[in-house]
Order: C-alpha cells, then sequence, then structure tokens
C-alpha cells in the first residue's frame, strides 16, 4: 500500500500526511501447495503436528477448525493452530491435535474455502487429506 508522506496539492486535489494513495489489489486465491502428512500416508505418529502450506500467506483470522480441521470417523479433533510464514514466504498454518490422534485410524485433514489470504480472497476449492495413524 503507497501511503502520502507528506502534504501535496496536485491540480486541486491535496492529500494529508498517512492518507493512502491507492490500495494494492491481489485477485488470486491462495491454494494449498503441501501438506504434512501427504494424502495416502500410512503409519503417521499419532502425536506428529499436521502442516499446511499455502501459495501465500493467510489471515489468521480466517484459520479455525470452522475452516481446517481434522476428522477421525464422524469425530473432529480439537486442535490448537499457528499461523505463520515459512522462510520462502508461503503461508504456514500448523495444527496441533490436544491429543494423540487414535492409532491405526484413518484421518482426514479438511482445508475448507473459509481460508482466505490477506486481501480476502478464499480458497477456491476444498482439500482433503487422508492418512492413517501409526498404531
Amino acid at each position: 500500500m503507497l501511503v502520502c508522506l507528506a502534504t501535496a496539492t496536485l491540480s486541486g486535489c491535496s492529500l494529508s500526511s498517512g492518507q493512502e494513495l491507492f490500495d494494492v489489489v491481489d485477485p488470486v486465491a491462495p491454494r494449498v501447495v503441501r501438506t504434512l502428512p501427504a494424502d495416502g500416508w500410512i503409519e503417521v505418529p499419532p502425536g506428529m503436528d499436521l502442516k499446511v502450506w499455502f501459495s501465500e500467506p493467510v489471515d489468521p483470522v480466517s484459520i479455525g477448525p470452522q475452516s481446517i480441521y481434522v476428522a477421525s470417523g464422524q469425530e473432529w479433533e480439537a486442535c490448537s493452530y499457528l499461523v505463520s510464514e515459512d522462510e520462502g514466504g508461503l503461508g504456514l498454518v500448523v495444527l496441533q491435535p490436544l491429543r494423540p490422534l487414535i492409532g491405526g485410524v484413518r484421518h482426514e485433514l479438511v482445508i475448507g474455502t473459509l481460508v482466505e489470504d490477506l486481501f480476502g480472497n478464499h480458497l477456491n476449492e476444498e482439500v482433503r487429506v487422508q492418512f492413517v495413524s501409526l498404531r
């Protein structure tokens, strides 16, 4: 975002210090780049943090059980969420289940379309990652 740092007069228009000249517009929706575990993994350690990388940083306000969750059968697993960027500038969400996942069970990590980037663009499609935890 470009901001006017001084008062200027341009053909009858005046801007004050700190007033925005224009907003940055980003029409590109974020997308899931990779997950840990990946789809189809088996013998995933039950206490492992689950990670989702996005093509760009995501809005922390859009992250929670309504937008990203882990299901074990019909049950949702309670998780805490850490939202950051990795060293390459990708958006990163780490889900930490509040209790170890049940071993030997198929789980599904669901990343829904309520995830938004910093400009309000939603993920275009839901992503589902299935994995089996280690017994």
